[in-house]
């Protein structure tokens, strides 16, 4: 269903399937960098410059968003968080991960001091850590070596093959 309309839509692809300790993991991960994005974003806002308050309101509006779709259990006091939560949980990967590079790449625009480029950092491991869920698990070994042998062979051009 989508939550705008309440109609129904298409069939969402099937994400792979990953194993429960390593989602928790994820969750737990972009928890912890949320929090410590919050409170960088605060030390940020404390500044004498405007560009640096504005960046410092950026960390705190990502935090609160990657906490808001992670663990919507942190904000379900907060009426309107609930169908954004809930808006984010059939999402893709790589959705999620476009999302929170979005505030990161700004505030370091904004503001290079050590508090806003570090809360700026915990934002990109979060999507780091939704970028490596996007490309997925490496290819065993073996196929690796296979597909990297036959590839080279197709692209080799002998003497008889140059054009004249």
């Amino acid at each position: 269903m989508d939550p705008f309309n309440n109609m129904p839509t298409q069939q969402q692809p099937q994400q792979e399937e990953m194993s429960w300790w390593f989602k928790w993991l994820i969750k737990g991960s972009s928890v912890v960098l949320g929090f410590l994005a919050l409170v960088l974003g605060i030390v940020t806002t404390i500044s004498l410059s405007a560009s640096c308050m504005i960046a410092g309101i950026l960390i705190i509006c990502g935090s609160i968003l990657v906490l808001a779709f992670e663990v919507p259990m942190c904000c379900s006091f907060i009426e309107f968080i609930r169908p954004l939560s809930q808006f984010s949980e059939g999402r893709p990967h790589w959705q999620k991960c476009g999302i929170y590079m979005i505030f990161p790449i700004v505030t370091i625009l904004l503001c290079q001091g050590a508090s806003s480029i570090f809360g700026a950092l915990f934002l990109f491991g979060v999507a780091g850590l939704y970028f490596m869920l996007t490309v997925g698990k490496k290819a065993p070994l073996e196929e690796m070596r296979s597909r990297a042998y036959t590839d080279s062979k197709a692209n080799l051009t002998t003497n008889d093959q140059l054009p004249k």
